[in-house]
């Protein structure tokens, strides 16, 4: 009977031992398949930042843009002249109008600049990275200003070193948007020689923002935040009649409107 439960025993021993080879056989195996599901993550996720950077070098212009001449560098706006039948033109007009009333509309030009749109473009994607909780971070929005800074506004786009010079500086010293057209029309309109004005329909990056004070330099940074700021401030969060920007390229001039007060 010794001999017997010898025997058995050595079996059990055999069995357990198989057992144990076989679960370090399958631990190698799930530990190599676990390795390639690694390495396919890491893979498919390098696919991924690669998609992004070449998603971030490709702009796609705006469907309403026309061609270019050959003449027209990549840097240089190319202004086209818009025909008063057309559905662009018509829907322009009523957007200004519906605020802006007792005013005759001359013409609407639209501003077509690669260089400046494409970093428009590229500013757009990193706010709406940043902002996914928000359905939209752009507005459509109204600058008024003088027509001999027109030219060089379609050029390079909106600066900041002239921030004080029009609205002034109660709500920082950034570049001022008004979200209808009526607001700038007295203060900011300066009429030409022709008792002409000028204002700008601009696509404007708010994306999160907050009320601002007078002076300020930057947005506030947001509250328990010792380095992620705002991205624009407003003159009341609740109802703002004004937004003002502080970054490079987070506007872009679309349409130039020439018009007449009544």
């Amino acid at each position: 009977m010794e001999k017997e439960y010898s025997v058995r025993r050595v079996k059990l021993e055999g069995d357990v031992k198989n057992l144990q080879d076989s679960l370090i056989v399958q631990k190698r195996e799930y530990e190599k398949l676990e390795e390639v599901k690694d390495r396919e993550e890491l893979k498919r996720k390098e696919n991924e930042r690669k998609l992004e950077r070449l998603e971030s070098q490709v702009t796609t212009y705006p469907d309403e843009w026309g061609a270019f001449p050959n003449e027209v560098k990549e840097e240089e706006p190319h202004i086209v002249l818009l025909n008063n039948k057309t559905k662009e033109y018509k829907q322009v007009k009523t957007d200004f109008q519906k605020d802006a009333k007792n005013t005759e509309i001359l013409e609407i030009r639209r501003v077509q600049n690669r260089f400046l749109y494409t970093q428009y473009a590229t500013m757009k994607k990193q706010i709406e990275r940043k902002n996914p909780q928000l359905e939209n971070n752009e507005r459509v929005l109204y600058h008024g200003t003088r027509s001999e800074v027109i030219d060089a506004i379609t050029k390079i786009g909106f600066n900041r070193s002239y921030a004080n010079t029009g609205v002034g500086a109660d709500y920082g010293k950034g570049c001022y948007f008004a979200v209808n057209a009526k607001l700038p029309l007295a203060q900011h309109c300066v009429k030409d020689s022709d008792n002409k004005q000028w204002m700008f329909q601009v696509r404007v990056l708010v994306g999160e923002y907050t009320e601002g004070e007078k002076d300020l330099l930057v947005p506030p940074l947001k509250q328990g935040s010792d380095s992620e700021r705002y991205d624009s401030i407003a003159t009341n969060v609740t109802n703002p009649a004004y937004f003002v920007t502080f970054l490079d390229f987070t506007a872009y001039p679309e349409y130039i409107i020439v018009f007449k007060q009544k």
